[in-house]
């Protein structure tokens, strides 16, 4: 999933976050990375999952997120 030139939310659900710059509905950034890590346990690669996040904090929240799954 990656941000259009309409700067879709890039949770997927197709939403257009208010704000220039925002990458996310508020709130959507969670259901990504959730998303992402029920994924990755359900067999994804996690270097492909990793590689949909573009911060650092939303990458150090994914490995929080999976280490407490796994």
């Amino acid at each position: 999933m990656t941000t259009t030139e309409q700067g879709a939310c890039l949770c997927g659900c197709g939403g257009t976050p208010a704000y220039p710059g925002s990458r996310y509905l508020p709130g959507h950034d969670r259901r990504h990375i959730e998303q992402l890590v029920s994924d990755v346990l359900a067999g994804r690669e996690e270097a492909g999952a990793r590689a949909e996040l573009q911060t650092a904090s939303a990458q150090s929240e994914f490995d929080r997120r999976l280490v407490e799954r796994a």
